[in-house]
Parts: structure tokens; sequence; C-alpha cells
């Protein structure tokens, strides 16, 4: 019985961490989604303004928070033809353990859209600069 125990707590100390990844792997959707969302309200906002917004709040339909709540969204360096926007994983969330993907980035540069993301710390990889992207 003893051996039988050990080998299931081997087993669960394995399997968990593993588990709790792909759970916040999916919840990366959240971010997508909210990111896609802002995205879609700046083309709008732009084809009335000629530029882009520069908050959240100038752009119709949209919340700075996801809509699990795992993510606030923020705009920054918005211009004629540039903006980013950023998801960074709320500290109340389960996604703010997420060390390696705590801060997805989309950069709309002259039209052309990069995928950025970032690790607890900030910095972005610059070898894999869209991991936390699903393809």
């Amino acid at each position: 019985m003893m051996v039988a125990l050990a080998i299931g707590a081997i087993l669960l100390a394995v399997a968990l961490p593993a588990y709790q990844d792909s759970v916040r792997k999916g919840r990366r959707a959240d971010a997508v989604a909210a990111l896609s969302a802002v995205q879609q309200a700046q083309e709008r906002y732009r084809a009335n303004v000629a530029a882009y917004a520069g908050a959240v709040s100038d752009l119709q339909g949209v919340s700075s928070a996801s809509a699990d709540g795992h993510y606030t969204i923020a705009i920054s360096n918005a211009g004629i033809a540039t903006y980013t926007v950023t998801a960074t994983a709320n500290s109340g969330s389960a996604q703010y353990n997420d060390l390696a993907c705590r801060q997805l980035v989309l950069q709309m540069t002259g039209g052309n859209i990069a995928y950025r993301s970032a690790n607890s710390a900030g910095q972005v990889d610059s070898n894999n600069a869209n991991r936390c992207w699903a393809r």
C-alpha cells in the first residue's frame, strides 16, 4: 500500500504542474480575444478620426478588462499609423502565475502587425517573441 501511495504521489507531482500550465495556456485565449477586439475597434476608430485611439476608453464597445477578467488591457504609443495594445495578467488571477507569458502584446506599425509576449519581468524574449501566441 505504501508503494502504491508513493507512486501516486510521484504521478501527482509530475501531472499537476503540467495540468496547470495547460490551463494557463488555454486562458491566454481570454487575452487574445480582448486584443483582437481592441484591434477591430481601433480600425473603426481610425476610419472616423484618421488616427488610432490613445486609450481603451476612447473605443466604443471595448473594456479595459478581458471578458473573463484575467487580463487588463492598455493602449500605448498611439498615433496616425501605430499603436501598441498590451494584455497584462491581473495579480488576482491565476494567470499571474504564468511567469513566461504574463503579457501579450499586439503592435501595429505602418499597417504591419507584430505579436509579442513578455515574461513576469516585462522582458521580451528576442529569440521567440511570440512564444505565447497560439498559431
